[in-house]
């Protein structure tokens, strides 16, 4: 079960990793909260990337908690957004 949440309220749990949803979520949280991301640590996808930070940055979030991997740590860093992450995955 995947869970987004976003300014301390879950906005929407799925059953399996659509990243459509996520970009969805980002663009409808409001300026200045922080987007949170649980998933299975165990698959084979990486919930956040440097291309989610790209859109949470032009969205004005402030953050990303992410209960999972993600990927592009490099990328992540130039973006700005900060991230924090239970299973880094580069």
């Amino acid at each position: 079960m995947y869970v987004i949440s976003t300014h301390s309220a879950v906005v929407d749990i799925i059953p399996k990793l659509d990243i459509a949803c996520c970009y969805v979520q980002i663009d409808n949280a409001p300026k200045n909260s922080v987007i949170f991301i649980s998933g299975p640590t165990d698959g084979p996808n990486a919930l956040w990337g440097d291309l989610m930070s790209t859109a949470a940055a032009a969205q004005g979030l402030r953050g990303a908690v992410v209960d999972g991997r993600v990927r592009d740590i490099r990328g992540l860093r130039e973006v700005g957004v900060p991230v924090s992450v239970s299973c880094p995955w580069s």
